[in-house]
């Protein structure tokens, strides 16, 4: 039986060219996932590291130290050794710089010791923590601990460090003179609750109030109210809770505050009506001198108004025919020329005539002439003059009232 020879079809890739190109394709893919693989394994090796403690580290150190020592040959690095050597990033930011100022004393410190807490494997051994906080001081602060640093610059610590800077810029005093603060801290008449909250519950820590029991703090809490938001407060109950109190607070403040915004709404649609104002037309008639006298305290000046005050007691200035229409035309009032303002209340005195002016004045200097005595030859030839005819008027008087007892008789 003959074999029947087989024709490949034109077109068709040859069997050995396709398992050649196959075989790549797998060889690529095999080393791709390969890799891969490899840096997974290094991503798990580098978290582990972040994860472990510094006594992990330190423990791990050692076991590696006494292998490379027993091991004969050379010295080959391993990954864990850069990793110990190598130290991790910080997590905070650096604290700023102090420069002795014992109202931020308090907060740097919280600063530092948060820093040294978290990022204390970054910085290395308590000398250099102790460098650290050293190279974060400025100024006085700078020169007051350079003494400490000399002295004590290989066995100082971060802690003695703080201390010695406590003694320095620390207040022994600081929560007795918070707790006076927290009991005279009140709240203002025009402050919320939310802008009030924020100060109390400083003071209240600064005290070392936070472990206070609940009714020690809710009462103090409630008599730093101001009085409307303590009316509303006893309207709803107090609550026994602390929290539960600040709660109920922050619902009432809410409420205030937009019963406050519609009421001021509606004040303002109020001022914006028209006010209408009154006419006056002129008198027809003259009051009495006892119609005066009996209307003396009704039309008194206001006195609320600063401006009215500083006008109390001066006089007002005498204006013409014209001045006045404009005044009338333009609803201002007659004496002083204001708006808002009515002759009745107004507290200027009424003007004066020109030619009454010059009458007082003329009177006024003619005082002042008998006062000081004569100053002139003209002033005492008039005073003279005068002198003269009050003298024969008074002889006139005499000779008039003889005459008249002689006729009766």
């Amino acid at each position: 039986m003959t074999d029947i020879p087989t024709e490949t079809p034109k077109g068709a890739p040859e069997a050995p060219l396709a398992n050649d190109a196959m075989a790549r394709i797998e060889a690529m893919m095999i080393a791709m996932m390969a890799s891969v693989e490899q840096r997974i394994h290094q991503i798990e090796e580098a978290v582990q590291v972040q994860n472990r403690t510094p006594s992990e580290l330190t423990a791990e150190n050692t076991r590696t130290k006494v292998k490379a020592t027993n091991t004969i040959g050379p010295h080959v690095e391993t990954t864990n050794e850069r990793n110990v050597t190598t130290r991790p990033r910080a997590v905070l930011r650096t604290p700023a710089m102090f420069s002795g100022s014992t109202t931020d004393w308090p907060a740097w410190r919280i600063l530092v010791e948060n820093k040294l807490r978290v990022d204390g494997i970054c910085l290395g051994s308590p000398a250099d923590q102790c460098a650290y906080i050293y190279s974060r001081l400025e100024k006085m602060a700078l020169k007051n601990t350079s003494t400490f640093m000399r002295e004590r610059r290989d066995t100082g610590t971060p802690d003695d460090l703080l201390a010695y800077l406590e003694r320095i810029y620390g207040d022994p005093n600081v929560k007795a003179r918070a707790v006076q603060r927290l009991y005279a801290l009140k709240q203002k008449p025009t402050q919320s609750f939310e802008k009030f909250l924020p100060s109390f519950e400083r003071e209240l820590a600064d005290a070392g109030a936070l472990q206070w029991p609940d009714d020690s703090k809710i009462h103090t809490l409630v008599m730093a109210l101001n009085k409307e938001t303590h009316s509303a407060l006893v309207h709803r109950g107090i609550p026994s809770n602390f929290t539960d109190l600040v709660h109920v607070l922050h619902r009432i403040s809410a409420d205030l505050s937009g019963f406050q915004a519609m009421w001021g709404q509606t004040k303002r649609t109020l001022k914006a009506a028209p006010v209408v104002e009154d006419i006056y037309e002129p008198m027809d008639w003259t009051p009495t001198v006892n119609m005066v006298k009996a209307n003396r305290f009704a039309h008194e000046p206001s006195m609320s108004r600063e401006k009215d005050r500083n006008l109390m007691g001066k006089r007002a200035k005498w204006v013409e025919q014209g001045e006045m229409d404009r005044r009338r035309e333009e609803g201002l009032c007659l004496r002083c020329g204001r708006s808002g303002c009515r002759i009745a209340t107004c507290p200027l005195k009424p003007a004066r005539r020109p030619e009454e002016q010059k009458h007082r004045i003329n009177a006024n200097k003619a005082g002042k002439t008998r006062r000081n005595g004569p100053v002139s030859a003209k002033k005492s030839d008039r005073h003279e003059r005068d002198l003269v005819v009050e003298s024969s008027s008074e002889t006139e008087f005499t000779t008039a009232s003889e005459s008249s007892k002689s006729g009766k008789e």
